[in-house]
């Protein structure tokens, strides 16, 4: 399973969608996110609790092992296709450049994309 930036956001900052995302993060046999995500969800992270989120994200992390993975060359071609498929002007899903980067990540090994929200449900990429 790989990681959106919006599950993160949903289960650190106990929002409703989070005991559903827990469950489904705590039955997956591997966690990945990519490291551009963490980019993304630090930046959210630290505009809504200060700069000190840090350390909540890492525990995080660790807490369900999640495998942090580089973002490669294939993940770039990937992600350009996701915005020219999903992107915002170009398709209802309207994925921005957090969500490109998560959805490349996903489907460049196969793997189910955990995310809220309806951009990701209108992709090929929907639980």
């Amino acid at each position: 399973m790989t990681l959106d930036s919006s599950a993160i956001l949903a289960i650190l900052l106990r929002e409703k969608e989070s005991a559903e995302l827990l469950r489904l993060l705590q039955a997956a046999p591997t966690v990945r996110v990519g490291a551009p995500t963490l980019v993304e969800t630090t930046i959210v992270l630290d505009k809504r609790m200060g700069e000190d989120s840090l350390p909540l994200l890492e525990r995080f992390l660790e807490a369900f092992q999640v495998l942090v993975v580089d973002f490669t060359a294939s993940d770039w071609r990937l992600a350009v296709g996701a915005y020219r498929r999903y992107g915002k002007g170009n398709h209802p899903a309207g994925l921005n450049l957090g969500d490109c980067f998560s959805y490349a990540t996903a489907a460049g090994v196969d793997e189910t994309l955990l995310y809220i929200g309806n951009d990701f449900s209108q992709t090929d990429r929907a639980r």
